[in-house]
């Protein structure tokens, strides 16, 4: 029995984010590799901080087609924090070892708070 469409459709982006995910992580590690083996200007670095920025961009776009309201939670303005310390990072290679700390902390911290932390609408809509 062939898969209902919309299900297709949801499996299909289902993988591509975990895909991107996938990908966004082994960035991530390979990032803080070099952090925590002192070699955070070793060649490759700048382009590894691109990668992380990349794949996070596209994960928090595909995230807010789906759900445009989470950027008004806190999670999502998290997310936009998130990206935004990364392009700083990438932007400013010699900053990279603080920003990447700082970097893990704000991400733990979100991740890791209460569901009704992070699902909180604290941006009310404009409409």
């Amino acid at each position: 029995m062939a898969a209902h469409p919309v299900r297709k459709q949801n499996a299909t982006a289902r993988w591509i984010n975990v895909l991107l995910r996938t990908v966004h992580l082994l960035a991530v590690v390979a990032l803080a590799a070099r952090v925590l083996t002192g070699q955070a200007d070793a060649p490759g670095t700048h382009s590894i901080a691109v990668v992380v920025v990349i794949s996070g961009v596209t994960m928090f776009v595909l995230d807010f087609l789906r759900n445009p309201s989470h950027l008004r939670e806190v999670a999502g303005v998290g997310v936009v924090l998130k990206i935004a310390m990364c392009i700083w990072m990438v932007l400013q290679p010699a900053l990279l070892v603080p920003i990447f700390w700082a970097l893990l902390l704000v991400s733990s911290l979100i991740s890791h708070a209460p569901k009704n932390f992070r699902h909180h609408v604290w941006l009310p809509r404009t409409n």
